[in-house]
């Protein structure tokens, strides 16, 4: 009786987290569209990976093949609705498509969009992550001038600091 009544419990936990978790991307891909930036899209991606990774570990086995199948299915209908998705390795290289309202107006993505709604997400697939390897090649980049900006304020400011002694 008393576990039964746990596994209940625990069901009910994980049920809030997962709604947790989808009001929160949801806030976050409303929070896209309106900034429309790289930083809030990508948390949202961030989020909606947590989600759909912590989702898939509470899942039993065929559970997981159903969600996963879900996911494709999602993306695609995105896919033809003009939304944005990127895909990522999950249970021994079955790709999970996440959706993200991101819109850009690439040629390449658009094309990667047809595919995957005429039902070839992997040429999708690897369209988006090269994409995404364009996208943390760029970010890194922006980084890696931020943090040489920061260090010369910094220089600036010692040698002010050091006039005025």
């Amino acid at each position: 009786m008393g576990a039964t009544h746990q596994k209940k419990q625990q069901q009910q936990q994980q049920q809030q987290q997962q709604q947790q978790q989808q009001q929160n991307i949801l806030a976050l891909k409303k929070t896209a569209e309106r900034q429309s930036s790289r930083t809030a899209a990508a948390a949202a991606r961030k989020e909606q990976k947590k989600a759909t990774k912590s989702e898939l570990e509470t899942l039993d086995p065929p559970e997981k093949a159903a969600a996963a199948a879900a996911a494709a299915a999602a993306a695609a209908a995105a896919a033809a609705a003009g939304g944005d998705y990127t895909c990522y390795q999950e249970d021994g290289g079955k790709a999970v498509i996440e959706l993200q309202l991101q819109h850009t107006g690439r040629k390449q993505q658009g094309q990667g969009q047809k595919r995957a709604a005429e039902g070839t997400p992997e040429n999708a697939c690897t369209v988006l992550q090269q994409q995404q390897q364009q996208q943390q090649r760029e970010q890194k980049q922006q980084q890696q001038q931020q943090r040489e900006q920061q260090q010369q304020q910094q220089q600036q400011q010692q040698q002010t600091a050091a006039a005025e002694q």
